[in-house]
């Protein structure tokens, strides 16, 4: 069956379900769309997440080293707090997707507190 008959039928039988072309077509491109209206993204920051600081904690300890006092050592520690402020920065811009009334910050509220009407909005 050649795409032009596909079109021309109103429902593809597969077994007790139907489908429209349309439908058919809809979920096979996106089939998760109909959760559009659901999602959302945010910052860290607007999910109510502190933002990450760029500082590797250990790095200090690190520093004492005495391969830390070689050429190679100096260059690896800063690498990797090149790395870190990268990485930050990177995380605290990024938008994450998630499903509204599900963010960190209200499931937080639902179980810390056992309130439900977050879960409305």
């Amino acid at each position: 069956m050649n795409l032009q008959s596909k079109k021309n039928m109103s429902h593809t039988n597969m077994g007790n379900i139907q489908l429209s072309y349309e439908d058919l077509c809809a979920l096979s491109i996106s089939p998760l769309s109909a959760m559009f209206p659901y999602l959302t993204s945010a910052t860290r920051q607007e999910r109510g997440l502190s933002n990450i600081n760029g500082q590797l904690s250990g790095l200090y300890d690190l520093e004492k080293h005495s391969a830390a006092s070689t050429w190679v050592g100096k260059k690896m520690i800063r690498r990797l707090q090149e790395d870190m402020l990268h990485y930050a920065e990177s995380e605290n811009k990024k938008k994450e997707g998630y499903i509204k009334g599900l963010s960190e910050i209200d499931l937080s509220i639902f179980f810390e507190r056992g309130k439900i009407e977050i879960m409305h909005s």
